[in-house]
């Protein structure tokens, strides 16, 4: 798998959340940081399993580095299954050293089957990161312990 160069841009943080602040000054607080979440079994309408959704927001927090000019970085999903969705692109600009990117993405992941999703973070189409999720169905016998 290719890889970024060393000389940048670095990783400050890759992470799946329920919110992210952005203060005045810039400063980010990653609020309830996930990479498991049980929710309930979707229900089945007509013989298929509709999808139960989950909204996260994707943050990517990236330090120049050496690395400088004009880049692309996208984010897209893989289900358990190995499909992957479209995702989200966005070109930005590097200025080196200590300069970066926040980039926060809210998302809505609309699951029809348990597993282990990945988020691919790709810079100018070369693999940065990937950001795990698996998603597990609640059992039964939970369901029936939450409701008394």
């Amino acid at each position: 798998m290719e890889t970024m160069e060393s000389r940048g841009p670095y990783i400050g943080a890759a992470m799946l959340c329920e919110r992210v602040l952005e203060e005045n000054d810039g400063v980010l607080s990653a609020i309830r940081i996930v990479d498991r979440w049980t929710m309930p079994r979707p229900p089945v309408n007509n013989d298929e399993r509709t999808a139960a959704r989950l909204q996260l927001v994707v943050l990517v927090v990236l330090k120049a580095g050496e690395a400088t000019g004009p880049h692309m970085i996208s984010v897209n999903m893989s289900t358990p299954s190995g499909d992957e969705d479209e995702g989200v692109a966005y070109a930005f600009n590097l200025e080196g050293e200590d300069r970066g990117l926040n980039l926060i993405v809210p998302t809505l992941i609309e699951t029809e089957q348990e597993g282990l999703y990945w988020f691919n973070v790709r810079i100018d189409g070369v693999q940065l990161t990937r950001i795990p999720l698996r998603v597990s169905w609640q059992q039964d016998d939970e369901l029936s312990g939450q409701r008394q």
